[in-house]
């Protein structure tokens, strides 16, 4: 099967059914939100597909939410945008960097 192509709108249907799902009191999976993304895309994914994009989406809001609390990297919420300069970011990549090998993890930006 060849890797899905996410298309910001795609992107967006997916989180909006995820969420929808979360308030109805179901658990994050793609067992409800397969029949209603092709609904509302017309895009047929698989639900191999799906859960891959949830699980990348679950580790980039990790690394996102480490990035915003390091206070090196100057997020600013007016502007969406980080501060970090060349330098900052190539400290936190180090350290990252450090960490994942002291523990075993690897390190996906």
């Amino acid at each position: 099967m060849p890797k899905a192509a996410w298309e910001p709108e795609y992107h967006r249907v997916f989180v909006d059914l995820c969420v929808e799902q979360k308030m109805l009191g179901n658990q994050p999976g793609t067992q409800h939100i397969l029949k209603p993304f092709l609904q509302r895309t017309g895009a047929r994914f698989t639900r191999n597909q799906l859960k891959n994009h949830w699980d990348t989406m679950i580790k980039q809001w990790k690394i996102w939410c480490r990035l915003v609390q390091c206070s090196d990297m100057q997020w600013d919420p007016q502007t969406n945008t980080f501060g970090a300069n060349d330098q900052d970011w190539a400290n936190y990549l180090h350290v990252q960097f450090i960490f994942c090998v002291d523990f075993g993890c690897f390190l996906s930006l």
